[in-house]
């Protein structure tokens, strides 16, 4: 059976759960810290107790589907500050960046291989990227 995990159990990029437990992979968020006051959160990602990188923050909530994880990468750069849509995969930790800097990415799910998500806290606008 394919494992899927959704964003509906996982809260919003402002309130979610920084320690989750899918498919023998323990995932939690450390160091959680506001981007602005009342703004997302993000921080430093530990997969299976090894932490990605001391200078990457990921906000949340992410996506999980075939040993892949789909998280927002806060971006923090001269006059730009955002985020990209990073995919993880679980076996090795490679990342690869698979969207261009958006104000916001809020995943929605994944779904006839394409990854919906919002880019608004309201949910107002709604994109999606084709997963090759």
């Amino acid at each position: 059976m394919e494992s899927i995990l959704t964003t509906a159990s996982l809260g919003n990029p402002i309130e979610f759960k920084d320690h989750i437990f899918i498919d023998g992979l323990e995932i939690q968020y450390v160091n959680l810290m506001e981007v602005n006051q009342g703004s997302p959160l993000v921080g430093n990602l530990l997969i299976n107790k090894k932490m990605l990188s001391i200078d990457l923050r990921f906000g949340g909530p992410f996506l999980y589907q075939k040993g892949m994880l789909y998280i927002p990468l806060f971006i923090r750069r001269f006059c730009v500050v955002g985020f990209k849509l990073a995919r993880i995969n679980c076996s090795d930790f490679s990342i690869s960046y698979i969207s261009k800097i958006e104000d916001l990415i809020y995943l929605k799910e994944i779904k006839n291989e394409k990854i919906f998500y919002f880019v608004d806290v309201y949910k107002d606008q709604e994109k999606f990227i084709a997963l090759f």
